[in-house]
């Protein structure tokens, strides 16, 4: 190859640089992530995008591209091909708010080369509330599920309805119940079965009397569920010392036999007794045996 000829590739090679730099190499998005109380930065929030149509990732195996944020808050996504994705974040002890709260959208369409930045999400801190259960004694109560109870609309009729997940005290009858959005809540504990060696269920101290237990209690203490207390809780909050005494309450037997309207026992049938108390639904049921007791 000659001298002149290899003159000419380096110019024409020198010429092409500033049209190559020019290329674009991918798209690029940018955004931060804040507290939705204070408006601080988030660190170490899991920001994930995938490409439409497969969905939100659910997991970092499943998801397309993956950033953490650092303590500024903000992440950063480059080289991306052009298309439609869809964006999910998370990190504990924090919630999503909702759709309508504010934030960008977490669908977002670039084209090739495109800068998307500005970006703007919010996390909400998670509300804790723990306690005690005890008996009448104060000591503690192993193995109760302590559930928080809100009012939620359901077909249009405002119904009181189970948060979330039940939590069971430990054998300090210590019980914490976390991630929870900020909100007015009922507490409520049960004891859906005896632990080994408890003396709960007691027998009579009158001859004659039904054995008594420990029914479903609801916080401040009460039996009665329209005297149940509410408890508020804001975002960030940690409230501690919301301990539930149960209350002891008669055990009764209930048994008879079910039939149809042509007067033949149904076998394959069951029986619930319900609570009267409307905003307190609950309930204990039994199905009835071959001869439909």
């Amino acid at each position: 190859m000659t001298r002149t000829r290899l003159a000419r590739i380096s110019a024409l090679i020198a010429a092409l640089l500033p049209c190559l730099a020019q290329t674009p190499s991918g798209a690029r998005i940018q955004g931060a992530v804040v507290d939705a109380v204070s408006g601080t930065p988030v660190r170490h929030v899991v920001v994930q995008l995938r490409l439409s149509g497969g969905g939100p990732a659910l997991s970092l195996e499943s998801a397309d591209y993956a950033d953490v944020t650092g303590p500024d808050g903000t992440f950063h996504f480059e080289r991306l091909p052009p298309g439609s994705y869809s964006l999910s974040y998370s990190r504990s002890g924090y919630l999503m708010p909702r759709a309508s709260a504010g934030y960008a959208s977490r669908v977002i369409q670039v084209a090739a080369g495109q800068v998307v930045q500005g970006l703007r999400y919010g996390l909400i801190p998670q509300a804790v509330i723990s306690g005690r259960v005890v008996d009448d004694e104060g000591d503690p109560v192993e193995g109760v599920q302590v559930s928080l109870l809100a009012f939620r609309y359901s077909g249009g009729v405002r119904r009181l309805s189970q948060l979330s997940e039940a939590r069971t005290t430990n054998d300090r009858g210590e019980y914490r119940v976390a991630r929870v959005p900020a909100g007015r809540y009922f507490l409520q504990a049960s004891l859906d079965r005896m632990p080994p060696g408890s003396t709960l269920l007691a027998a009579p101290r009158t001859p004659g009397a039904p054995p008594v237990t420990y029914g479903t209690t609801f916080y401040p203490g009460v039996a009665d569920a329209s005297q149940a207390m509410r408890v508020e809780l804001h975002a960030g909050q940690e409230l501690s010392g919301i301990d539930i005494p149960l209350q002891r309450t008669a055990l009764v037997r209930v048994s008879g036999r079910l039939v149809g309207s042509d007067g033949a026992p149904m076998s394959r049938a069951s029986l619930t007794l319900l609570s009267g108390q409307s905003h307190f639904p609950s309930g204990f049921g039994a199905p009835a045996d071959e001869a439909g007791n």
